[in-house]
């Protein structure tokens, strides 16, 4: 009796064990950097790749206050089931400038790309743009951030596009500069 009892729980035990759901590991950081390496001066813009409409950055000339840097998307219309959008300073509706390491995630005012301003990048170096796709496929928004290390020359005159990388992890924050 003892020796069928002890089989039935160890079967019993057996069987518990195996149907128990194993923890998920945590998702991990899967990070797409491209080198870009693209200077844009007054009068020519140029792309890089978005979600279903590239990012257009370009330098204008408004007369008044001399030379703009815009950041914006390109017109052709595309049926997809996505969206860019760029972080931005909640108090004053500019692009945010980003130093390296500062975490690019949910949290913080983003906006979409529409005529975005870059001239508070002005003579600051190379900083950060954050930057996030959204995908909607299965009726519920998902994310992808990135970041867009540019430098802006002090008149304004000449942006250089350097890089980029986007973590393919969707929903899961990036850190500005972070490679791998």
């Amino acid at each position: 009796m003892k020796t069928k009892l002890l089989l039935f729980l160890l079967l019993f035990c057996a069987i518990i064990s195996g149907c128990t759901k194993k923890k998920d590991s945590p998702l991990t950081d899967n990070i797409l950097y491209t080198d870009i390496n693209k200077s844009v001066s007054y009068h020519q813009k140029d792309s890089i790749s978005g979600t279903c409409k590239d990012l257009v950055f370009e330098i204008i000339n408004n007369g008044l206050t001399g030379y703009s840097a815009i950041l914006s998307q390109n017109d052709v219309v595309w049926l997809c089931d996505g969206f860019n959008s760029i972080l931005l300073d909640s108090l004053n509706g500019q692009v945010s400038v980003l130093n390296e390491n500062e975490v690019i995630s949910n949290e913080g005012y983003w906006g979409y790309v529409n005529d975005l301003k870059l001239d508070n990048f002005a003579g600051k170096g190379p900083k950060y743009i954050g930057y996030r796709p959204g995908f909607y496929p299965s009726g519920v928004t998902h994310y992808q951030y990135g970041w867009i290390k540019v430098e802006l020359t002090p008149n304004r005159d000449t942006l250089r596009v350097i890089s980029t990388a986007i973590n393919n992890t969707s929903d899961k924050s990036i850190i500005a500069g972070q490679l791998k």
